[in-house]
């Protein structure tokens, strides 16, 4: 097998992709059309690419993914998260910053984008703001507070016990006095 050196090769400038791919073929026209679809991602998503280095990338993916035994919607996650331009994934593997087995290794909270980790964290927190349910609570000036002798008081009910029993009855004091009965 062809060795390619990370920074790139000066003689590949003038290699077609088809030549690239052709040696690093399997034989199998299964997994040298996985190759080729890798291929294609380190293609259109790096400028100045080196068609050999990709190629090999490429290969070196699909011989991870072949003796590991990565089921078929694994490859296509793997697949699409490399093909996100938002994602500086293909870039990191065509760098050498993330190694081929590293990636394949990688759950899907670890290959999200910056954008897409932070949009997700939004949405979570707003879900979770919208699932709460709001706290029925009333002022009123029925309830008397023995610490600072006045009677601006909110309160709520909230069934704690059984439903054979009265509700419990939380009073809050402006002054910070909490009681319940």
């Amino acid at each position: 097998m062809a060795q390619v050196s990370p920074k790139g090769n000066t003689n590949s400038d003038d290699i077609t992709t088809q030549e690239a791919l052709s040696r690093f073929s399997t034989g199998n026209s299964s997994r040298d059309r996985t190759i080729s679809l890798f291929n294609d991602v380190f293609l259109s998503i790096i400028h100045d690419v080196d068609r050999l280095r990709a190629a090999q990338l490429a290969s070196e993916l699909e011989r991870e993914i072949y003796d590991n035994k990565i089921a078929p919607q694994q490859i296509r996650s793997k697949y699409l998260n490399l093909k996100d331009t938002s994602n500086d994934l293909c870039t990191g593997i065509y760098e050498g910053r993330i190694g081929v087995h590293e990636f394949l290794l990688m759950s899907m909270d670890e290959m999200k984008s910056k954008a897409r980790r932070s949009s997700d964290n939004d949405l979570i927190e707003r879900s979770i703001e919208g699932s709460q349910i709001a706290q029925m609570e009333v002022e009123t000036d029925i309830f008397f507070c023995f610490k600072c002798k006045q009677r601006k008081c909110r309160y709520r009910q909230i069934q704690t016990r059984s439903a054979d029993e009265p509700m419990t009855t939380y009073v809050f004091c402006k002054c910070g006095n909490t009681w319940k009965f």
